[in-house]
């Protein structure tokens, strides 16, 4: 080993240690036609927002220091999602007025859960990628259920498992409801025994999605504690390093991604964990332990999405 290796991980051993020693949400044929007519271009705005996103995700994978620059456009679009959400019910309302009379007209419940799907998974790539978006569009209370979903449609899957490029760290594998069937949906003849352990994680999701990082962090702690041999362990501990993270705890947050550092380097969450960690670092003013740890990523994965973050980070600094 190489004295500069080895100076490096004395140094953010080092970082840790004194971390570890410091801590102590009548109608008529016209009307009908309009309504229609509306409906439809609302959800031909919202697919032109949704590829605009996803055009936004695969330069992701490429980008270099611009890449902030799309980052506060894939913002200034969550914004416009949420505008369109707005407009979306009141169209709603005006429909669930013709169906008393009419009956059979098309709901738009859908285009509501698929709005809430591409905001689930987009913050969970944002936080993943160390990117913090200036605001969160708040979700109409009146049409979401107690579990998250709406009414009379399947609900999405779990955002655990974000669109990100390619070279990214693949999602990990949530359970979806019978209904959807995609490869990363478990068989619905799964033992009964792990039906508690995914009930638990997903609480933690939903406590995660309703930006309730506490109560989140717990419930991925009695998970892992729980259920220490199920495969979404590894994501459960960098979950919990995020919920610092958005905490504003850094130092927790260091502690934590150090745990899949150095217990599950074959994880999907392993270069996530590069990243984030260097991230905290530079949060807690340890920049020479934030700059190892993000050029040790870069090293050993140049071409994920994380390492070009990371390079973008060692440019800009955030």
């Amino acid at each position: 080993m190489s004295s500069l290796h080895l100076g490096r991980k004395i140094l953010i051993t080092g970082a840790l240690a004194a971390l570890l020693g410091t801590i102590p949400a009548c109608v008529t044929t016209s009307d009908f036609d309009r309504l229609r007519s509306q409906v439809y271009s609302q959800e031909q705005e919202r697919i032109k927002q949704q590829e605009r996103i996803t055009q936004l995700e695969a330069e992701l994978a490429r980008s270099q220091p611009a890449q902030a620059n799309n980052w506060a456009e894939v913002n200034s679009m969550r914004s416009q999602i949420a505008a369109l959400t707005g407009q979306i019910d009141d169209l709603r309302r005006t429909q669930d007025m013709q169906q008393q009379a009419a009956g059979g007209l098309v709901t738009v419940d859908s285009l509501n859960s698929r709005v809430v799907d591409l905001e689930r998974k987009t913050l969970f790539m944002a936080t993943q990628l160390g990117v913090v978006f200036d605001e969160m569009p708040a979700l109409p209370p009146a049409q979401t259920t107690p579990t998250g979903s709406f009414p009379g449609t399947v609900p999405p899957r779990s955002p655990d498992m974000p669109e990100v490029p390619a070279d990214a760290a693949q999602p990990e594998s949530q359970p979806a409801p019978p209904a959807v069937s995609t490869p990363e949906t478990q068989p619905q003849a799964a033992p009964q025994a792990e039906v508690p352990g995914q009930e638990l994680y997903q609480q933690a999701l939903e406590s995660f999605y309703a930006m309730k990082y506490k109560e989140a962090q717990i419930t991925w702690a009695e998970f892992v504690k729980g259920f220490p041999k199920d495969p979404l362990v590894p994501n459960a501990v960098f979950w919990q390093g995020e919920c610092f993270f958005q905490m504003q705890d850094y130092a927790n947050a260091v502690l934590t991604y150090q745990k899949v550092i150095e217990e599950h380097k074959t994880s999907n969450k392993y270069t996530a964990a590069l990243l984030k960690q260097g991230i905290s670092f530079y949060k807690l003013k340890k920049d020479q332990a934030g700059k190892l740890v993000l050029e040790d990523l870069i090293k050993k994965h140049p071409q994920s999405a994380e390492a070009k973050r990371a390079q973008a980070y060692l440019k800009g600094g955030n």
